[in-house]
C-alpha cells in the first residue's frame, strides 16, 4: 500500500465560448477557453510505503481562443516525484485541439498529443489504439512511454433532428499515431476512412456522440493491412488525465 498528499493553488481567467457539433452534434456546447495555470507539490514519505521520500512538483496550464466560425485549445501537463536520489519518475505531456465550421452544419476538427514517460508505473504508460488513438487499430496496439497522436475530421451534419432524439452526421478522417519505449524503435501505424456519428439531443453538454466508422488500415509492419469497424464514443484524441 502506498500513500500521498497533495498541495496544489490554481488561478484562472474565466473565458467560455459556445460551439454547436464539437462532441455532440445537437445543442450547444460550452467550451472552456480559459486561461488557467495550476501547481502543486505531492508528498511521498517513505513511511507512507515508499523505498525512499519524495517530493512530486506538479504544473498544468490550460489556454484557448475563439475566432470567427471556430476556437482552439493547449494543454500543458508535467508531474514528476524526485528523490535524495534525483528523478524517480515523471511524465510531460501536451494536447491541442481546432475546431473550424466553414459553413452551417460543416466542421473539421483536428486533434494532436504528444507525451514523454520517465520510469511510468507498469500499468500507466502510454496505450493507442481504437479509443484512443488510431481508431483502425486495436486496442493495446501502440504501448510505450513515448507518444504521439494526431486526427483529422471532417463532418457534415445532415440531419440535425431524428424523430425529436438526435442529430445524425456523416463523416470522413485520417489519423496518424504511436507509442514506443525509449531506446527501441518508433511505432505508429495510420488509418483514413469514412463513418457515421448520432448524438442526442437531449443529453447534456458535452457529452460525445456515438460514432461507427469503417477505417483502412495501413500496414505498420505488426498488424496487416485491412477494413476494420471501428465503433466508440467521443473523439478519438480524448484522454483521461
Amino acid at each position: 500500500m502506498f500513500g500521498d498528499a497533495e498541495l496544489s493553488v490554481e488561478a484562472s481567467r474565466a473565458h467560455f465560448a459556445v460551439a454547436y457539433g464539437f462532441r455532440n452534434l445537437a445543442g450547444p456546447e460550452d467550451i472552456d477557453l480559459s486561461a488557467t495555470v495550476r501547481v502543486g507539490m505531492w508528498v511521498t514519505p517513505s513511511a507512507w510505503g515508499y523505498e525512499r521520500g519524495g517530493i512530486g512538483p506538479t504544473l498544468a496550464l490550460h489556454a484557448g481562443r475563439a475566432f470567427p466560425n471556430g476556437f482552439a485549445t493547449a494543454d500543458v501537463r508535467a508531474s514528476s516525484r524526485i528523490t535524495p536520489g534525483g528523478l524517480d519518475s515523471g511524465t510531460v505531456t501536451a494536447a491541442s485541439v481546432l475546431m473550424w465550421q466553414p459553413v452551417l452544419r460543416h466542421s473539421v476538427v483536428v486533434g494532436t498529443f504528444g507525451g514523454l514517460e520517465h520510469r511510468a508505473r507498469p500499468d500507466d504508460e502510454f496505450d493507442l489504439g481504437l479509443t484512443f488513438g488510431p481508431r483502425g487499430f486495436p486496442l493495446h496496439a501502440f504501448t510505450g512511454n513515448r507518444a504521439f497522436f494526431t486526427t483529422a475530421e471532417y463532418r457534415w451534419v445532415a440531419v440535425p433532428e431524428l424523430a425529436g432524439l438526435a442529430a445524425m452526421a456523416l463523416a470522413t478522417f485520417v489519423d496518424y499515431g504511436g507509442a514506443w519505449y525509449s531506446g527501441s524503435p518508433v511505432r505508429a501505424g495510420a488509418d483514413a476512412g469514412a463513418g457515421i456519428r448520432f448524438g442526442s439531443t437531449r443529453s447534456s453538454s458535452g457529452k460525445g456522440a456515438t460514432r461507427i466508422d469503417v477505417a483502412r488500415r495501413f500496414a505498420d509492419g505488426v498488424f496487416p493491412a485491412e477494413w476494420v469497424v471501428a465503433v466508440g464514443t467521443g473523439l478519438p484524441f480524448d484522454r483521461r488525465h
